[in-house]
């Protein structure tokens, strides 16, 4: 991602992984006592140069920003690749970065105490770890990975996170990773994010869903929490799946007709960054009819005698996980993928043309609030107040779901309470 123009411009790297430099005997003296060095597992990586592809044409030259071995070459680059990564998604950004005390501001240096120069500059490093290192580092900046990234695989569909002694798995720097590895992670596997769900009518773990909303989307996890349950509701958590007749897709049945919006944009991200309109996606075999014949065109492909209702023939890069994410992103018009979902755009899901709004369940598939809160609990480990009051906050003015029942309370207090409301289109 660093040397690809995803997320800003590309980068020009210079640097290794720097496995050469110590064997296979743990260390048995000083700070780093009975340590392997991260570098000896492949999860580090060296960066002796960090220029972005547009620094000829950013006239500095005359200031040795090309020599990191310089005070201004040194934070030019170092700000040249904090700025890449903060553009990227949460789940590719590493955990802890060790830089130059001779170079650095000590504002910078998220061990001491109200340090915060790093994530007011870039919001979106909350979770990585910087140490400036008084002893070395002068000629080069260390980036790494915990070792509790990978998880450990169970079963189909389901990931626990990975244990790990931190006396025995630290920093090159011997920080220890259970200090610098602050971060609450699904431990999903990065590979869980791209996985082909094509012929695949698996239901989705929720816990890999809120990840994905999380890391892949920027949605906070209380307004994941609620996309978890929508998608309860929807799919019952599936990818691979069609609506009869009108095409509406995946994990949250997003329409593809356009009576239903499909003449709008929506952007995939995988394999590559794509724009195109919804419709598009059902039918990209026929993209050159003329609009008026569309929605005749979704529902012959998508009727009842269809296998799957004409899923095999839709755009094939719908059915992982991230591009769900993105389409939904898409629909609620987030276009801005670096601007995180801190609100509740619940619209397209019935907040205000079904009697009881977005917290609405069907015959078939529920809605719950004990759902949302059980993966919000399992996620954050923060109350069941502060979901109830984030909700309560957030909730539209225009939402049916403050209207009164019949006990005098709001339906959606009821909800709080565990009362199911079954969808109903007034």
């Amino acid at each position: 991602m660093l040397l690809s123009d995803s997320y800003g411009p590309a980068l020009k790297l210079t640097g290794g992984f720097g496995t050469q430099r110590q064997n296979d005997s743990p260390r048995s003296s000083g700070a780093e006592s009975n340590t392997i060095t991260d570098h000896a597992f492949g999860r580090a990586f060296d960066f002796f140069s960090i220029l972005s592809v547009n620094y000829s044409s950013e006239g500095k030259y005359e200031r040795n920003l090309s020599k990191i071995t310089t005070k201004e070459g040194y934070q030019y680059e170092l700000n040249t690749l904090l700025a890449k990564l903060n553009a990227m998604p949460l789940h590719l950004i590493p955990d802890f970065i060790c830089v130059s005390a001779k170079f650095v501001d000590p504002s910078f240096d998220t061990y001491k105490s109200g340090n915060t120069a790093l994530t007011t500059k870039y919001p979106n490093l909350k979770y990585l770890k910087l140490k400036r290192d008084v002893t070395g580092h002068n000629d080069h900046i260390h980036i790494s990975f915990a070792p509790s990234r990978g998880g450990i695989y169970n079963a189909e569909g389901s990931l626990t996170s990975a244990s790990f002694n931190s006396s025995s798995d630290s920093s090159e720097s011997g920080i220890k990773y259970e200090d610098s590895f602050q971060r609450t992670r699904a431990a999903t596997l990065i590979s869980s994010l791209t996985k082909d769900y094509i012929n695949n009518s698996q239901q989705i773990s929720a816990d890999d869903i809120f990840y994905a909303l999380v890391n892949v989307g920027l949605f906070s996890p209380e307004a994941a929490s609620i996309f978890v349950g929508l998608a309860n509701r929807e799919s019952q958590r599936k990818i691979y799946i069609v609506q009869q007749k009108w095409g509406a897709v995946g994990l949250w049945q997003i329409s593809t007709a356009i009576k239903d919006g499909g003449k709008a944009n929506c952007q995939l991200l995988l394999p590559s960054k794509f724009q195109t309109q919804y419709w598009k996606l059902a039918l990209p075999d026929k993209l050159d009819i003329p609009e008026s014949s569309v929605d005749a065109e979704i529902n012959a492909r998508c009727a009842a005698g269809q296998p799957g209702f004409g899923i095999d023939k839709f755009d094939k890069r719908l059915w992982n996980l991230t591009n769900q994410v993105y389409l939904l992103r898409s629909k609620i018009n987030r276009f801005n993928f670096k601007q995180p979902v801190q609100d509740l755009p619940v619209g397209p899901w019935g907040d205000t043309y079904t009697r009881h709004g977005f917290i609405s369940s069907t015959k078939y598939s529920n809605m719950q609030f004990e759902d949302v809160l059980s993966i919000y609990q399992k996620m954050t480990n923060k109350s069941e107040g502060t979901l109830r009051d984030w909700i309560s906050k957030k909730v539209s003015k225009n939402s049916n779901t403050i209207k009164q029942d019949s006990n005098g309370k709001t339906f959606l207090e009821n909800w709080f309470d565990g009362t199911k409301y079954l969808t109903i289109f007034d």
